[in-house]
């Protein structure tokens, strides 16, 4: 049922091609012929440049396991790594924004910023009615059972089950081991 329009030019000049597309899109869903993982009721976005290409993205997203999400991300794709400069989500009754990258090759090195503010924890579990806000940091090598990771929680605030919350902390995943 997904519908998309696009425009733009592409020149193969040099030792990357010129591209200037924009494009729009209906009821897009990943997979494209089975049950959806991910689901996109509208969007729309653009690429730009020659080799790196710069990117923006307007969306809503949800699916079976995925939240409701509205919002925009901006950044650079290169042969080596996507780099989102900055993303802002509607999400969670809430609102989270921050920046990430992501290494194509091995071993997939990954990095991620987050801000989240006024965040409605019921949305993912019905025991927790409350509003957050979270500051955090996380990077890591791989996604796989063999992936080593640092999430560093800089900072929770709220309140939650009508109780006041304040934390921070750090988890650490080295192969085998969890600190």
């Amino acid at each position: 049922p997904g519908k998309v329009h696009a425009k733009g030019t592409i020149a193969f000049q040099g030792d990357s091609p010129a591209i200037d597309l924009a494009a729009q899109w209906q009821n897009l869903q990943w997979p494209l012929h089975e049950a959806a993982v991910v689901h996109s009721a509208t969007g729309e976005g653009t690429l730009r440049g020659a080799m790196p290409y710069d990117f923006t993205t307007t969306a809503q997203v949800d699916g079976p396991d995925l939240p409701h999400a509205q919002g925009s991300a901006s950044g650079v794709v290169t042969k080596d790594q996507l780099t989102v400069s900055q993303y802002d989500l509607k999400v969670f009754d809430g609102a989270v924004s921050g920046s990430a990258q992501l290494q194509f090759a091995q071993p997939r090195a990954w990095k991620l910023t987050t801000r989240a503010d006024d965040i409605n924890p019921v949305e993912l579990n019905s025991e927790f009615p409350g509003r957050i806000d979270v500051r955090a940091e996380a990077a890591g090598k791989g996604f796989d059972k063999r992936a080593s990771f640092r999430l560093a929680l800089t900072n929770l605030r709220g309140t939650l089950r009508n109780e006041s919350v304040r934390a921070r902390g750090n988890l650490q995943r080295d192969g085998k081991t969890w600190q």
